[in-house]
């Protein structure tokens, strides 16, 4: 009986021993980093649904005040109206995710492999998100598990309202007519200027690159944030950023844009601005009458267009020494239709993708 004991406890031991070897080789530094990050998670969500819950009491005060009110038979000086302001949102900043766990819903970025599912689940539990490039996932209506690159992966979960998203984020967007996924990157920060949206640069279409404004509750956060995405363009936005060069335009103004259908790349046909949003301008082509949403700084414009080939042609070198405003105002003949926009540097510093990664690895 005693040697009996003595080798269940032997085996206990053994086991514990075992757990405890495991427990230190696949729990990281990362893990906890994960764990806080949930917990912060937790903390927004809470003050989140305390301002839900605030507005939703407001209009109820509201519907009772009304109804007493409007009962002239019975009135009841003890019965005021207390106004009230409805809470206002609390703007947070994006903070990368580094733990993904399992079951979590996806979308799949299918262009580069149409036999891959649109969306599925994680097969596995991901504790370093951060640096993992392939996830399992499950394809729940065939029950078939794929090794997708985290590239191609987005989250289900589009975005709070109020996350405040860091330029070049990598995003999705389900268009809401078609259902298409589209894929892009921040070009601005949701703020003031802008009516607390996103501008989102979609990279999707090489040639012609479009653009246009979404609240980050429309977005689908990338799974990596890290892979090169290589467009000569918005490799020079994002470095000149937050100074840009976009026409100066208003309601009415005659512009040309190039004309897509046509193979060649010099032809341009006219179009009339019907709205102007920002760092958008929506737009009438006189020939088909299509109408369009148009970025005023895109290659799109004959202006910028000719803008962007004039500075390309210059020395690379005394290129650098200057900032986009100096390029604009040594060129005389764009001044009255181009125009160097950089309010955003007056008000706060711009936070890229990038940083936020590397302020929490």
């Amino acid at each position: 009986k005693i040697k009996t004991e003595f080798n269940t406890k032997s085996t206990f031991q053994n086991y514990i021993d075992y757990l405890k070897e495991n427990f230190k080789k696949f729990f990281s530094i990362h893990d906890f980093h994960a764990i806080i990050h949930e917990f912060k998670e937790l903390n927004h969500f809470k003050i989140e649904q305390i301002s839900k819950q605030l507005n939703k009491n407001n209009e109820i005060i509201q519907k009772l005040f009304l109804l007493f009110n409007n009962n002239h038979h019975l009135t009841d000086d003890s019965i005021i109206h207390l106004s009230s302001t409805p809470a206002q949102p609390i703007y947070l900043n994006y903070k990368p995710i580094h733990m993904i766990h399992l079951n979590t819903s996806v979308l799949i970025n299918n262009e580069h492999n149409i036999q891959l599912p649109l969306k599925g689940i994680t097969n596995n539990f991901v504790s370093d998100l951060i640096n993992t490039k392939i996830i399992n996932i499950l394809d729940e209506t065939t029950n078939k598990t794929y090794d997708i690159s985290t590239k191609y992966l987005f989250f289900s979960q589009s975005c709070e309202i109020n996350i405040i998203l860091p330029l070049k984020l990598r995003v999705l967007i389900i268009d809401s007519q078609t259902g298409q996924y589209r894929c892009g990157l921040i070009g601005e920060e949701p703020g003031k200027n802008n009516n607390y949206r996103c501008l989102i640069f979609f990279i999707d279409d090489k040639i012609n690159l479009s653009a246009n404004y979404y609240s980050s509750s429309d977005i689908h956060i990338c799974l990596d944030q890290k892979f090169e995405y290589e467009n000569d363009f918005l490799n020079c936005y994002f470095k000149s950023y937050p100074e840009r060069m976009m026409l100066r335009a208003k309601e009415g103004t005659i512009v040309k844009i190039r004309n897509i259908s046509s193979t060649n790349k010099n032809s341009f046909v006219q179009a009339i601005v019907i709205q102007i949003d920002c760092s958008m301008m929506f737009i009438e082509l006189s020939h088909t009458k299509q109408r369009m949403w148009i970025y005023r700084g895109s290659t799109l414009i004959e202006q910028m267009n000719n803008y962007y080939s004039t500075q390309n042609n210059k020395d690379k070198k005394s290129l650098s020494k200057h900032s986009a405003r100096q390029h604009l105002s040594a060129k005389k003949s764009n001044a009255p239709e181009i125009v160097c926009l950089n309010d955003q540097m007056k008000t706060k510093n711009v936070r890229t993708a990038e940083q936020c990664i590397d302020e929490t690895s």
